[in-house]
């Protein structure tokens, strides 16, 4: 596992290991470096929604990877993998299962909890899986390859909240 090198000020995902429930789970939130710390971690500056304020905390740098590279849709289909931004700022993973008569509204059969939420489409973003051999993203399924945008891995400017 290669240990990547980040910047302050850089936009980061930061991975997060949920505890007891269900055997524990993951989920990412984005956040902001604002210092390394030793060899082992950085100092991150992340939003917390129940709190409605800015934390700062400190996270291992094994859990810390570069956000996502955009991958351009106009809608998801039934059986699409995707990641959903939850009401608690974490991104989580599931299955398309179905929307709503409009269109307007996807639901998602989460992964590790087996709920599904509805999730309008500028909160979801094709699922990616992090490839630490390569250190880069790569789509869960073959049919987003093509829409990869190249040389921005990294960098925030989308209609997308929060990811690239």
């Amino acid at each position: 596992m290669k240990i990547l090198e980040f910047s302050r000020g850089d936009s980061v995902v930061v991975r997060h290991r949920h505890k007891g429930f269900w055997g524990g789970f993951l989920t990412y939130f984005d956040a902001i470096i604002v210092k390394q710390v030793g060899n082992y971690g950085y100092v991150i500056d992340y939003y917390n929604n129940e709190m409605g304020r800015f934390i700062t905390d400190v996270v291992e740098n094994t859990d810390v990877r570069p956000p996502p590279r955009e991958i351009f849709v106009s809608n998801f289909d039934l059986f699409d993998m995707v990641d959903g931004l939850d009401k608690d700022g974490y991104w989580k993973s599931g299955t398309i299962t179905s929307t709503d008569p409009s269109g307007s509204i996807y639901y998602v059969l989460l992964d590790i909890t087996k709920e599904t939420i509805g999730f309008l489409f500028s909160q979801l973003r094709v699922h990616q899986e992090w490839d630490w051999d390569n250190c880069k993203w790569l789509p869960s399924q073959s049919k987003f390859v093509s829409r990869i945008r190249s040389s921005k891995q990294g960098t925030k400017g989308s209609s997308y909240a929060f990811w690239v």
